[in-house]
Formats: C-alpha cells, sequence, structure tokens
C-alpha cells in the first residue's frame, strides 16, 4: 500500500505562500482603513465648511440696508442687518478671531433695534486658516453696466451706498489631519423694496 502526502519542503513552501498572502491582505486593509479615515476627516471639515456658507449666504440673501446700520465689510470681516422674519431684523457680524494661535470663524447677532439685549456669539469654524470676503458693485464702463469687485465696502455714499450685488466668500480649514479644506462661494444680494429703510426704536 503506498501512501502519498505533503513533503516538509513543500509545506514550508505553503506556509510561506499563505504568510505572504496574509501580510499583503493585511497591508491593503490597514492602508484602505487609513484612506478612509482620511476621507471621512476630509468630508467631516468640508460639511462644517458648507454649513457655515450656507448659514451666511441666506442671511446674505436676506440682507437690507438701513440708514442707521449700513452695510460694511472688510476683507475679513463683514457686518450688515438681516431680516429673519416679516417684522424681525437682526444686526450679524462675521469674522476671524484669534486665540492661542489658533483662529475661528465667529457668528455674532443682536436684534435690532437692539434694546438692552445682549450681543450673541457663536463658533461656526475652528482650526480656521483663511477668511476672505470680496465685494462686487456695478458700474458705468464707456456706457455700460460692469461688474467691478473691489476688497471692503465702507459707509461712503454714494459710490458704495446700499448693498454689494455679490459678496464672495472664501473658507479655508484645517482637517483633524492637518490638512486644509476651501470651499468658495459667491452670494447675490437681492436689491429690492427693503432697501434704504429708516427703523425707529
Amino acid at each position: 500500500m503506498n501512501r502519498s502526502g505533503f513533503t516538509l519542503l513543500e509545506l514550508a513552501i505553503a506556509a510561506g505562500l499563505a504568510a505572504l498572502m496574509l501580510t499583503a491582505s493585511t497591508t491593503l486593509l490597514v492602508r484602505g482603513l487609513i484612506a478612509s479615515q482620511r476621507m471621512e476627516a476630509r468630508l467631516q471639515t468640508i460639511f462644517a465648511l458648507e454649513k457655515s456658507m450656507e448659514g451666511l449666504g441666506q442671511e446674505l440673501r436676506n440682507a437690507v440696508a438701513l440708514n442707521d446700520l449700513r452695510f460694511t465689510g472688510k476683507g475679513d470681516e463683514l457686518t450688515f442687518a438681516t431680516a429673519e422674519g416679516p417684522t424681525r431684523l437682526s444686526q450679524v457680524h462675521y469674522k476671524m478671531v484669534s486665540a492661542d494661535s489658533a483662529k475661528s470663524l465667529v457668528r455674532e447677532s443682536q436684534p435690532f433695534p437692539s434694546g438692552e439685549q445682549p450681543v450673541q456669539g457663536k463658533t461656526l469654524v475652528k482650526q480656521l486658516v483663511r477668511f476672505s470676503v470680496v465685494y462686487a458693485m456695478i458700474k458705468e464702463v464707456e456706457g455700460k453696466p460692469s461688474l467691478q469687485w473691489v476688497q471692503a465696502w465702507e459707509e461712503k455714499p454714494p459710490q458704495q451706498a446700499g448693498l454689494p450685488r455679490l459678496v464672495k466668500v472664501q473658507l479655508e480649514s484645517l482637517d483633524s489631519k492637518g490638512r486644509p479644506c476651501s470651499v468658495t462661494r459667491e452670494f447675490l444680494i437681492p436689491h429690492g423694496v427693503l432697501r434704504n429703510l429708516s427703523v425707529e426704536s
């Protein structure tokens, strides 16, 4: 009766191949897990930026120009009145704040007219790298209306009275892995019957 089986060499080769396959599978699994964690961190940061952009955009679309509170803005902050309802206005202020070598995007709001109600502040984005704002106005160039971008919107009528036509905002932040994520949006501000209102306190 003949007995057939694996030799010691064949068993060693098979064990070695199995070990190589296991090592390769583990390496691929670890790399996939790391890539997934990086993507999740990036998506969470972009989601936070998009959420802040959505809120700012909604308030800009509801912005009104008041004689007592004009729209003002610089490269890294802006202040304006926004309609939160048919009979309710608020003054909002978006700005970049530095604390302990870290920067954050902060939104401050106060009912307008404020009376004795305090300013309420909320941090929207942490690990902020950039908060950049530019403003667009319509100017006549050779008899034709043209869009012109400016770095600041000041209380200096008639050149910049009222509201800008467009506001371009760029937000850049670091994700939990320290990599930059950036979102840029342009918001159109409607110009209608609510501009240049006076609100009596």
